[in-house]
């Protein structure tokens, strides 16, 4: 209904001077989708990196962060389940659509309440939850190679709009670690040979942080059942990497 509302054969969305405006559907806006759908497919390979992706074009994938497609709540936002399409005229689709993505929108006025409990300023705090946000693009970035850590796609970051702080990662479709612990039905399916697989491929995951770096180990320093994310078969990949440090 709201790619409907939007017109999605209508127009495109580009970005020019941080703003977002529609344009009509040219031959320069679809070359720009092209290019932009082209380089957040090649974000889900090894030789690719994060996107930056208008905000306007995650609000579609996400049906403008509809309650319906939130998967998930943390301290700093909400997670949303999203769909990689983009508004274009084209007979064909674009690279990479129809692939699920998991959206992590940051929420600065959530900050409000963390602050006047702790009795720390709002601006301090926003600004350290500005540095997790751009020490997490940084971090994956560089280790954009390692398959035990989450693959960011892309993201959103606008210092003139921090309500729009997105980060996009590849979709983990078994959640994480401890909700399979915790639920009765779940962790039966962690058979032994699932927990040791989870094990060493989270200990391969530490040892590329610490040692594969040429500008020396980065140490992850929230390492926990929560930000241990699982795939088929219980595949496991380190996430949230926003309070590490390099040495």
């Amino acid at each position: 209904e709201y790619a409907n509302q939007l017109g999605y054969s209508d127009c495109a969305f580009v970005i020019q001077n941080d703003e977002t405006r529609p344009m009509r559907d040219t031959r320069e806006a679809q070359a720009a989708l092209k290019e932009l759908a082209g380089n957040v497919n090649e974000a889900f390979t090894s030789a690719g990196s994060p996107v930056q992706i208008p905000y306007d074009v995650l609000e579609l994938w996400t049906f403008d962060f509809s309650d319906v497609v939130r998967i998930g709540q943390g301290g700093f936002g909400d997670v949303y389940e999203g769909t990689i399409r983009y508004k274009s005229s084209l007979d064909h689709p674009l690279p990479g659509e129809g692939k699920k993505v998991a959206i992590k929108h940051i929420k600065f006025d959530m900050l409000r309440s963390i602050t006047e409990e702790r009795g720390e300023s709002l601006s301090v705090m926003q600004a350290d939850c500005r540095n997790v946000v751009h020490r997490e693009i940084n971090v994956l970035a560089n280790f954009k190679t390692c398959n035990y850590l989450i693959k960011l796609v892309g993201y959103h970051t606008d210092r003139n709009t921090p309500h729009q702080y997105c980060l996009v990662y590849e979709m983990a479709p078994k959640g994480d670690l401890l909700t399979a612990l915790l639920d009765e039905e779940r962790s039966r399916e962690l058979h032994w040979r699932h927990r040791l697989r989870i094990a060493v491929e989270i200990a391969t995951g530490l040892d590329f942080l610490h040692n594969s770096n040429p500008h020396g180990p980065a140490i992850h320093r929230d390492i926990k059942s929560a930000n241990i994310l699982l795939f088929d078969d219980f595949a496991a990949k380190i996430s949230d990497c926003g309070l590490s440090k390099y040495k």
